[in-house]
């Protein structure tokens, strides 16, 4: 019984570990998850000498193959948290390094150990450290082809079944026969001569049965802590090809890379330089323009109305400016938000936007109203959700001469490409958008001197956010093939 509990522990300890470090962000999380597996492959090749659990008259597991199994879920892990290709390249080339040091280092402690003439203060027996070529070329490949096996066999299984539930069973079950695999596939390759060779493939395969039940549970809890990790991950194909053709598609990826990163900060340059010189000063101006009226008026009680009218204008033109900054500084910031999305409840967001805009324009008459054909609706985004609705209503509130400012938002639901989607039109009855405007309205920069031109900040913005969340934004007339009637943002966000 006590040597059962120690089996749980250890499987516990190593399980615990890898699941605390997906919840992490950042390259912390980078950092920490390969220096943990480095610690496994250690123990893998360590502890398989050195201790065992007896879990029945038949079933023997050493702590290597616990250590094993663990270093195998903590890459599951890895690649569902990051959907990075290069992680399962780094590892096979560790894997290759760290064998190779092991078996040299083994020899060495070897010879050391056997010689009566050096000191061996524990009386560590020279059988520990006699690693054979064998085992190393088996080990080595065997963790290699188990590795790219089990991710292959995840990718074949994300290109046919399209049942989120089945694919994460699916998977669990991958996992248990790849470690089965191994019990089967290592007694044969690194003890191929050895009398005792069926019974050890026996107790192979029941040790790793074991294990793959004992893992699940871990994996399990993995992917109900990960859900949103793990969809991505399931609509994500990685082209494990790429892993033999990585060095040349490295480079050409990095030319890329360089080319649009210059691009991409060069017009964002272009774009602020342009910002600050028509959009601030146009605001600047305005402001300058009223004071000095008001100074003018300011002694004619015949002219208070228009005294009203002039305080008004400032105060607009504040708030145009204070949200000019707010959504630059978003923009500029736009490149250190990570994609941690989670299910969020779409009304919510909505109509937190409309009190936004209802409080900042107090002074004016607008009439929000939501049409809706479904109800509790859920979505995968985050907090910039908020924004990306709030930059919509504004541009809805700014650039509408109407008397009466009228904004409907209808939600329905859209399927595309087989996924479920939430659509969300917003429709205003403002100035509209012209038709040879509406291509580039979304795009760094937008060369025009008019005012649609100004429209730019918030929708590009309200565009890089949905672009975070997989989603879609567009622009039509809300009366179609009339544009001065007013103006239909179309966003496409998918449905949780």
């Amino acid at each position: 019984m006590i040597n059962l509990i120690y089996f749980f522990l250890n499987v516990l300890v190593f399980a615990l570990i890898p699941l605390i470090f997906a919840k992490l962000r950042g390259t912390l999380r980078y950092i920490l998850n390969y220096t943990y597996l480095g610690c496994l492959f250690v123990f893998s090749n360590i502890l398989g000498s050195i201790y065992a659990f007896r879990i029945s008259s038949s079933i023997q597991i050493s702590g290597g193959n616990i250590a094993y199994s663990a270093m195998l879920m903590a890459i599951l892990f890895m690649v569902v948290s990051e959907r990075d290709l290069t992680i399962i390249r780094n590892i096979v080339y560790s894997i290759l390094i760290l064998n190779v040091i092991f078996f040299l280092l083994y020899q060495i402690i070897f010879i050391f150990l056997k010689d009566n003439s050096i000191v061996n203060p524990l009386n560590i027996s020279p059988l520990l450290f006699n690693m054979t070529i064998n085992i190393v070329i088996a080990g080595t490949l065997l963790i290699i082809f188990e590795l790219v096996l089990m991710f292959f066999l995840f990718e074949k299984i994300k290109k046919y079944v399209k049942n989120y539930e089945l694919t994460s069973f699916i998977y669990l079950i991958i996992y248990i026969l790849v470690l089965i695999l191994d019990g089967f596939l290592f007694p044969i390759f690194a003890f191929t001569l050895d009398p005792n060779l069926r019974y050890m493939i026996i107790g192979g395969i029941q040790g790793k049965f074991v294990l793959g039940l004992m893992f699940s549970i871990p994996i399990f809890i993995f992917m109900i802590l990960n859900h949103e990790k793990l969809s991505r991950y399931i609509e994500q194909p990685l082209p494990l090809k790429d892993l033999i053709l990585w060095p040349r598609l490295k480079l050409i990826q990095q030319i890329r890379k360089s080319d649009e990163q210059y691009r991409e900060a060069y017009d964002q340059a272009e774009f602020y330089k342009d910002l600050f010189a028509h959009d601030i000063s146009n605001i600047l101006h305005n402001i300058k323009t009223s004071i000095d009226l008001i100074i003018m008026f300011r002694k004619e009680s015949e002219n208070l109305d228009r005294f009203n009218e002039l305080t008004e204008l400032i105060n607009e033109q504040i708030t145009r400016g204070r949200n000019m900054v707010s959504n630059i500084r978003k923009l500029s910031l736009l490149s250190d938000i990570e994609e941690d999305l989670k299910s969020i409840e779409l009304f919510k967001v909505i109509k937190e936007s409309i009190r936004f805009i209802e409080t900042t324009y107090y002074n004016k008459r607008i009439d929000i109203q939501i049409r809706s054909q479904i109800e509790d609706v859920f979505v995968y985004a985050n907090i910039y959700l908020l924004f990306a609705f709030k930059n919509i209503l504004i541009n809805a509130i700014n650039y509408n001469n109407s008397q009466k400012i009228e904004v409907f938002i209808v939600i329905s639901h859209e399927k595309r490409d087989g996924i479920k989607y939430v659509k969300i039109e917003v429709k205003d009855n403002g100035i509209g958008i012209a038709d040879e405007l509406k291509e580039r309205l979304f795009k760094k920069v937008l060369m025009t001197e008019d005012r649609s031109k100004r429209m730019g900040l918030g929708l590009l913005l309200a565009n890089k956010f949905i672009s975070l969340f997989k989603g879609e934004i567009s622009v039509k007339d809300r009366i179609p093939g009339d544009y001065s009637k007013g103006t239909n943002i179309i966003v496409l966000l998918p449905e949780v």
